[in-house]
Formats: C-alpha cells, sequence, structure tokens
C-alpha cells in the first residue's frame, strides 16, 4: 500500500509539502520539486528551501506553515513564481498532522491559473464587447504581493497601438518604471494620473494614462485597471505654443534692447552735438587769444626795449616819473611781464588741448568704420570724465581718483571710433561709480554689478589701471579699478540687458549691455569681465586688427 501511494503522489499535479516538529522538511513530491527547480533531495532534511528556489515561495510558504501551527489549518489563494520565471495561482491547504510517527504540518498546493484565466474571461459577453470595442486603450494589471504585477488583459485597441500579438503580455511582468506608478496608486488607494512618452513606428508619442485601483470583498487592492488616452497632438501644441511664448519673450527683450539703444545712442549723439558745440564755441575766442598772443609779446618787448633806451639816454628823469616807476616796481613789473606772457600761452595750448579732446569724443564725422587711434579715444573719454575723477568731496576723506595708464605700442586699428568711446565711457563711469560707492555706508553694487561686504577695500586709495598691448591678431584694452570687486551671485549677469543693482534712479543696467554688443557684434571682439569679491574688477577688451 505505501508503494502504491507512492506512486499516486509522484504522479499527481498537485505538490504536496511535509515538514516535521523540528521544523525540517521530510517529504515533498516531484510536482513541488519541478515547480520550485531544485530536486527533492536537496530539500528532505534541511530546516530550509535552496537558495535557488525563487523568494516568494520562501515568504509563503514561512507564513502558511506559521498559521498551521497557530490555528491547526490554513486556507488561502496566491500568486507564486515558477522555477521558469513564469506567475501561477495556486489554491493552498495546510494542516497540521498528528500521526503518532510524523507529527508536524502538510501543505497541499493545487494549480488554478486557468481558473482564474477563466474567471476574467467569463465577463458578459456585453462588457467584453465594449471593452474590446472602445477606442480608448484599456487593461488590467494584477496585484501579486507588495510591489509585485503582472499583465491580466489588454484590449484590442491597446494591443494594436503596442503592436503585439493578442495575449502576448498577458502573465508578463511590468518595467520598473511602470511598476512605481503602480505602487503609488496602490499606496494611496486613489486613482493615479501620470504622462508617459512611449515610441511606435519611430514615432514620438505621449500618453495620459489613469489608474483606477479595485478591491475584494476584504477591501484588499487585487487589480488596477488603467485607460490610456493619446495626448500627442496636445503635446506638440504645448511644445508649439511654449516655443512661440520663447520666441516672443525673445522678441520683447530685442525690442527693448533696442529701444534702449536707440535711447542710448540718442544720448550720445546729443552729448556728441552739445560737446562739439561747446568745443567750436570755444575754440572760437581762443584761437583769437592764441593767435594775438604772439603779437602782444612783440609789442611788449618793443614798449620794454623803449623804456630801456628811455633810461639809458635819461638816466636822471624828472621826480614825478622817479616816484611813479618806484610805486609799481617797475624793474618786476619788466622781469615778470616776460614769464606771464608765457603763462598766457601756456593756459591757451592747454585750453586748445582739451577742445581737441572734447572734438575727439564727440567724433561727428566719424560714425563709419576706420582706421583710429585707441589711445586717443582713452584720453578723450577721460577728459569728459575729468570733473568725476577729480571730485574732492567723496565719503571717508578720499578725494581724486588716480588713474595710472600704461599704453603698448600698438597702431590704428580699424573700428567705429564713435562707438569705441560709448564703450570706454560705459566701462570708466561703472568704474569710478564702483570706487565711489564702496566709501558709502550701504555700498551699491560695484563696477556692473554686486560688491562684497569686505570694508577692507574702502581702506585702499581709489585708483584706475588702463593698460593696452598687442596680440596675436589684435589688441588688447584693459581697465581694473580698486572697487570692491562683483559678488558671486552677480558675475554671471554682469552684460545682461537691464540687469543692474544699483538704487532705482541711478542706472539703467544698460551701459555694459550695450558696450558688450558694440565688443562682440560690432567688431567681432571680446569683453570679458575678471572679478573677485573684495579684489576690484577689470573688463578686459580684446579687438581684432
Amino acid at each position: 500500500m505505501e508503494k502504491l501511494l507512492t506512486t499516486l503522489l509522484d504522479h499527481v499535479a498537485t505538490w504536496i509539502l511535509f515538514r516535521d516538529e523540528q521544523g525540517i522538511y521530510q517529504f515533498c513530491n516531484p510536482a513541488f520539486s519541478t515547480l520550485v527547480g531544485c530536486h527533492s533531495s536537496a530539500i528532505i532534511g534541511q530546516h530550509q528551501l535552496p537558495a535557488a528556489v525563487p523568494a516568494d515561495w520562501h515568504a509563503t510558504l514561512e507564513m502558511t506553515f506559521d498559521q498551521i501551527e497557530r490555528n491547526g489549518q490554513m486556507h488561502d489563494e496566491q500568486a507564486l513564481t515558477t522555477a521558469a520565471g513564469q506567475i501561477r495561482w495556486f489554491q493552498i491547504q495546510g494542516f497540521a498532522v498528528a500521526e503518532p510517527a510524523h507529527r508536524g504540518s502538510a501543505i497541499v498546493g493545487h494549480n488554478i491559473t486557468q481558473l482564474k484565466q477563466q474567471s476574467v474571461d467569463a465577463q458578459p459577453s456585453l462588457l467584453q464587447s465594449i471593452y474590446d470595442g472602445a477606442e480608448t486603450p484599456i487593461f488590467a494589471v494584477d496585484v501579486l504581493a507588495a510591489e509585485r504585477y503582472q499583465f491580466a488583459s489588454f484590449n484590442q485597441v491597446a494591443e494594436r497601438n503596442m503592436q503585439v500579438a493578442p495575449g502576448s503580455l498577458v502573465g508578463q511582468q511590468p518595467n520598473e518604471s511602470v511598476v512605481e506608478k503602480y505602487n503609488a496608486c496602490c499606496e494611496s488607494g486613489q486613482p493615479f494620473v501620470y504622462e508617459e512618452y512611449l515610441q511606435f513606428n519611430e514615432q514620438d508619442t505621449w500618453w495620459l494614462t489613469t489608474l483606477n485601483p479595485l478591491r475584494d470583498e476584504t477591501g484588499q487592492i487585487y487589480r488596477l485597471v488603467g485607460t490610456t488616452i493619446d495626448i500627442t497632438r496636445r503635446h506638440q501644441a504645448e511644445v508649439r505654443l511654449q516655443e512661440k511664448a520663447a520666441e516672443l519673450e525673445q522678441a520683447l527683450t530685442q525690442l527693448k534692447l533696442t529701444q534702449a539703444q536707440l535711447v542710448q545712442s540718442e544720448k550720445m549723439s546729443s552729448l556728441g552735438q552739445l560737446v562739439a558745440g561747446i568745443a567750436h564755441e570755444i575754440n572760437n575766442p581762443v584761437s583769437f587769444i592764441f593767435g594775438n598772443i604772439g603779437y602782444a609779446s612783440e609789442y611788449v618787448e618793443d614798449l620794454v626795449s623803449l623804456l630801456q633806451l628811455y633810461q639809458a639816454e635819461y638816466p636822471q628823469p624828472v621826480p614825478a616819473i622817479q616816484d611813479h616807476a618806484e610805486a609799481i616796481d617797475i624793474e618786476y613789473v619788466l622781469t615778470d611781464l616776460e614769464r606771464l606772457l608765457g603763462s598766457l600761452k601756456e593756459g591757451a595750448e592747454r585750453i586748445q588741448a582739451i577742445v581737441l579732446s572734447l572734438r575727439n569724443f564727440a567724433r561727428l564725422d566719424e560714425a563709419d568704420m576706420k582706421p583710429s587711434d585707441i589711445h586717443a579715444g582713452i584720453e578723450s573719454t577721460l577728459m569728459v570724465l575729468q570733473n568725476r575723477l577729480g571730485a574732492a568731496d567723496r565719503p571717508g576723506g578720499h578725494g581724486e581718483i588716480q588713474v595710472d595708464v600704461s599704453y603698448g605700442q600698438i597702431p590704428e586699428i580699424l573700428c567705429f571710433p564713435r562707438q569705441l568711446n560709448q564703450v570706454f565711457l560705459s566701462v570708466l563711469t561703472n568704474a569710478i561709480d564702483a570706487l565711489e560707492g564702496q566709501f558709502h555706508p550701504d555700498p551699491p553694487d560695484s563696477t556692473a554689478a554686486s560688491p562684497s561686504a569686505d570694508s577692507t577695500s574702502s581702506d585702499r586709495p581709489p585708483m584706475i589701471w588702463i593698460s593696452t598691448r598687442l596680440t596675436d591678431g589684435g589688441v588688447e584694452i584693459r581697465i581694473r579699478d580698486s572697487g570692491p570687486g562683483v559678488s558671486a551671485a552677480a558675475q554671471p549677469h554682469v552684460f545682461d540687458p537691464f540687469f543692474t543693482t544699483k538704487p532705482v534712479g541711478q542706472g539703467t543696467g544698460m551701459g555694459l549691455a550695450i558696450a558688450y554688443q558694440i565688443v562682440v557684434q560690432q567688431h567681432q571682439g571680446q569683453m570679458r569681465c575678471i572679478t573677485q569679491p573684495g579684489e576690484g574688477t577689470t573688463l578686459k577688451i580684446w579687438l581684432p586688427q
């Protein structure tokens, strides 16, 4: 009889497992060995199943044995992974064995996967027709355990969209990216909506999926039903709208920049006309004075020689003449008169030099590109800013800003002289603002941006260094100040249009932005800001020859 029972147990499809009171496996039939992919010799006599057995078997069997010990029996349905990697449903029955020679717990498992599938297939024909005939992709996912799922069904339109054979995905497990969505739906217990990108027929598509959890009579979520809508056109329309909005924003920024450039150009033109007009008005009387100094010198020399001749011929003039000569100190007048005329001539020459610098800065007749002396442009700009450089009423007792100039031997370069003067004016104005700002109790931003809070910068005398040198293929101009430098947060925005951290009314943020455009776009040059908080700022300009 025992041999007969062994033969029967070896050939039944139901798997059987027995463990004694000491927790040692004493029996398993071939059906169990085949499912877990492990020979019975590796199981019998062991406290645990071999590590190669799928992990879900370990957890399920331990839970079943525990319930048998507590309740004497156990009934459940579980989805387990076979050694071949397939998900199969089993009806599991466990019970205690109290035979005197064999005490322990037995578990019997019967494969009900087909019955489960039949229950799904046994839906009313009307609902199945609706399910398969719907134009919206619909799919169902079975919840096997925590974070374990398998596809239960797909309607026809879903399988057509994915270009898979009918039923080919049923029983398979979803990929990890989708499992995250399924976990979120199960954790919340509420419908879960997400968008995903998929590629079909080498075309980019976007889908909006809604997951709805289904619960059994105990309230546990056992299935997720998903509906998917093709939102490719909507997504493409949104992308186009975003691109259009970006284009409009860029166009608006460009329009503002162009408007600011026109305003700045008009200001520079007005300034140039004003400077040129003043220079012209000054030049006329100065030319008259300068032109007559020579004649005045000759006339004075003639009068002095005549006076000396009178002194030689009439050494003893009448008392009235002697008294008047002593009163005016005639000897001193004759000695100082020559120095006085020299000083007048030197002053007239200085005024002529200033007028020439003003005319060079205005350059109303040089709107086109032409060879130009960079040094002359820098000097004329310094002349225009002389009133700010030489201010004596700065906070902290700091007076004139010292300018150290070191020019290299460079030739004239082809450029727009008037626009370059505008660049020099913007850079030097920002340098002066930075130097003045560092002595303010609440300093505004330094050269083109924010200063550091380093108080030691206010202890240094205000200085600006200007240098030029010839480089490979071009000319380099460096303008450095001893100001507080630019903060790290502001450095990337130094040349951005409309960026300024100066107080309202003290800057539009367009000076360096326009200077950058003049150097880079109009002259195909380069412009860099080299700075460190507390260490000053250097604007490096490179222009091609």
